[in-house]
């Protein structure tokens, strides 16, 4: 853009074009350069529509961006301007169309420069530069006449010289109150979150490598004991937040990590900001350049600044880990992070192909020891369809390995406390293995999920919910982690709690089968048949279950009622030995009241040492087997 040296005003703000400044009744606004370019050009045009692809093409016409950069300069002046006199915001949006800028402007010259001495009940110097800035300062009465006003040309060059001095002072103490206020909010940062950063251009299809570097940073930063570091994710939601500071609302931060990665040739470059979440302010901001084929400099070169910027006293342990590098080889750094992206999606298409990056990262580097912990991980839970004999002995062989290889690795710790609760029923070393995690990275919300399920298990329902609770503000957009709340809750017999918390995991994915499980188990123990009927055939629906089967077992409820509905379904129950099934026979028979039978299906389950078993003796469904002396036997 050319120099504007034009000064605008409207209602109580003042624009500043040359100075790229924006003021409200005096006080400087702090936004980003870009914000103040956009905001320019909106009341240079104030009135008329600016269509989007005018304004990307003005601002940004030497780099390729999304509309996401220019969807969230807007919502930073927005928060900036607030609502104008009338209630209405500055800035409409025209839907497909673009922006338009709706206060009446008024411009003024640069070189309009008043500086003039009033008298006041305080005898006060009134300096007032550009018709944007007002500055006072106090001086004796010796200083002044008894004019009320009078222009400074007209006076003696000892006054205008102490004026020129005074206007220097105050500008300096402004500029040193600013930067020292904003070093001193970005001391007083207890949490962090971390956005997926925008890749500009390039090749990032699933957003792996975006979401993949920023959970490098987290992972880095998150071994300081000092400060909470929470990552974006991924988010399983037909309407995800991509405003870094909504984002920044919803993981409860003080601040918001964000930025843009644009590979040039054979330079990366990369913007980042620390934006406080309350007002929008620019806490802190870098620009990095390094050579596209080495990503773990510009890792290290973040994770430093900020540290410093954050002044983080870190201990020689902490310094250790977040100087630790995952693997020399960039490659197979991609392919970890590629994996990561496959696990979180939980299902058995997604896990697989999760495994296969995970393998071929090992193939590049036979000693990355966090891709060891991926492949565990993938293994280790039943949503990735492997039978269960082949999950428990790769399972276990990938966490040991990925342990050897780094003793200090929270992800190899966690993959280990894992594999030694949910398949050797080993509490006592689990739990060992999981506060090791915690300790090594408070912030990985991976080690404070599983842990709470692990002390579920064991009937410790409150430290449970805790790390549940950890787990989730770490990462909100976890449904694994939600839905894992909700069961706990529905154990621990806190049914209202648990049912509410399971409708708002079908808020955002509506065909979560899991969450429909557990209501069924709600209304089960509230007692309300036809909303447990109503969810099963739900359940039914999404397993694919023919249509006409769907109808035949609604009409057998509707005329013959609830024994022989279940009695239909025993008939319909698929015969596979899946575990899952295995324990929805047991649960059946309890509603049938054959509880010989469940007992003998139950005995049957818990030779498997399949995990689903370890729920028996904590399960609200099999409440009326604890009068059984066979059923007391199976458990202890």
């Amino acid at each position: 853009m050319s120099e504007n040296k034009e000064v605008y005003e409207f209602e109580e703000f003042s624009l500043n074009a040359k100075k790229q400044r924006l003021y409200r009744s005096g006080e400087i606004i702090s936004l980003p350069p870009k914000a103040i370019e956009l905001l320019v050009l909106m009341v240079e045009n104030q009135g008329r529509v600016l269509e989007k692809e005018e304004i990307l093409n003005t601002l940004w016409q030497d780099t390729f961006v999304e509309e996401a950069n220019l969807t969230q300069t807007i919502y930073l002046l927005r928060k900036a301007l607030g609502k104008s006199k009338d209630g209405v915001p500055h800035i409409t949006t025209l839907p497909k169309r673009g922006y338009k800028f709706v206060p009446p402007v008024r411009r003024i010259s640069d070189d309009k420069i008043s500086v003039t001495i009033e008298r006041t009940k305080k005898e006060q110097i009134l300096i007032q530069r550009e018709e944007t800035e007002k500055i006072t300062a106090t001086i004796s009465n010796s200083v002044l006449t008894n004019q009320n006003r009078f222009s400074v040309s007209n006076k003696k060059y000892l006054l205008a010289g102490f004026i020129t001095l005074t206007i220097i002072s105050i500008g300096a103490y402004f500029i040193w109150r600013k930067n020292n206020s904003a070093g001193n909010r970005l001391q007083n940062i207890q949490s962090i979150a971390v956005a997926p950063f925008n890749l500009i251009g390039g090749e990032d299809k699933n957003g792996y490598l975006s979401l993949g570097l920023a959970d490098t940073i987290v992972t880095r930063l998150g071994n300081s004991q000092k400060i909470k570091i929470r990552s974006a994710g991924i988010q399983r939601s037909s309407n995800p937040i991509t405003d870094p500071l909504e984002l920044g609302k919803r993981l409860n931060s003080d601040a918001v990590l964000t930025g843009n990665i644009q590979q040039i040739e054979t330079r990366v470059r990369f913007n980042a900001q620390l934006l406080s979440v309350s007002d929008g302010e620019v806490l802190w901001t870098q620009q990095f350049d390094e050579d596209a084929s080495n990503l773990f400099v510009l890792q290290d070169s973040i994770t430093r600044q900020l540290s410093d910027a954050l002044t983080l006293q870190l201990t020689g342990e902490e310094q250790k880990l977040m100087a630790n590098k995952l693997t020399e080889n960039l490659d197979a750094l991609k392919l970890y992070w590629q994996g990561r992206f496959y696990w979180n999606r939980r299902t058995p298409e997604w896990i697989r192909k999760g495994i296969e990056c995970f393998q071929e990262a090992i193939k590049l580097d036979p000693n990355f020891a966090q891709a060891y912990a991926g492949l565990a991980d993938s293994y280790a839970i039943a949503a990735s369809g492997i039978p269960l004999d082949e999950r428990l002995i790769k399972a276990k062989t990938a966490a040991q390995k990925a342990l050897e290889l780094n003793e200090n690795l929270a992800e190899a710790h966690t993959s280990l406390a894992m594999v030694l609760y949910k398949f050797d029923w080993d509490w006592q070393n689990s739990e060992i293995h999981f506060r090791r995690a915690i300790e090594l990275n408070p912030s990985y919300p991976t080690a404070h999920h599983w842990y709470g399920e692990n002390l579920g298990i064991a009937g410790r329902f409150d430290e449970a919910l805790n790390e549940l609770k950890q787990a989730e503000s770490l990462d909100p957009f976890s449904l694994a982690v939600k839905i894992d709340t909700a069961a706990t809750l529905y154990r621990a017999g806190r049914y209202d709690e648990a049912l509410d918390k399971a409708k708002k995991v079908l808020e955002i994915d509506s065909d979560y089968i899991q969450a429909y499980r557990i209501i069924r188990h709600i209304y089960i123990k509230q007692n309300i048949p036809d909303e447990v009927i109503n969810t099963d055939l739900q359940i039914e629906r999404l397993l694919k279950t023919p249509p006409p089967t769907i109808a035949e077992l609604q009409n057998i409820y509707q005329s013959k009622g609830w024994k022989s509905y279940w009695q239909k379904r025993l008939e319909l129950l698929p015969k596979a030995p899946q575990p899952l099934y295995i324990i929805e026979l047991a649960e059946i028979y309890v509603l049938l009241g054959e509880n010989e039978k469940a007992i003998a299906v139950l005995e049957k389950q818990l030779q498997t040492r399949e995990l689903t078993a370890a729920f028996i003796k904590i399960e609200p469904i099999f409440e009326p087997l604890k009068s059984n002396p066979k059923f007391e036997s199976l458990i202890k």
